[in-house]
């Protein structure tokens, strides 16, 4: 199957750990382990919210490459994404 600007690749849920201390790495002790706290308490709603943005944009890749092609429906998949960006529900 051809990528297209939308396609992205899988990662494993052992990429994602592999980020937060990267990111965390910066800082003291203290403001790690409050970042790894947060991390820990909004866990199930980052990756709901992850899982949502994925569907959000396969959605709209399904919907770029329907025949006939059909600009409402792409103008609305788009919104859908923007808000799976934002988190606006």
């Amino acid at each position: 199957m051809p990528r297209t600007a939308y396609a992205r690749p899988r990662r494993r849920a052992g990429a994602a750990r592999g980020l937060i201390p990267e990111i965390a790495g910066a800082y003291s002790p203290e403001v790690r382990e409050g970042f790894r706290t947060v991390m820990r308490d909004n866990r199930a709603r980052t990756f709901e919210a992850l899982r949502e943005l994925r569907a959000a944009r396969a959605d709209l890749a399904a919907t770029e490459k329907a025949e006939p092609f059909d600009e409402a429906a792409v103008t609305k998949a788009i919104a859908a994404v923007r808000v799976a960006v934002k988190g606006d529900r």
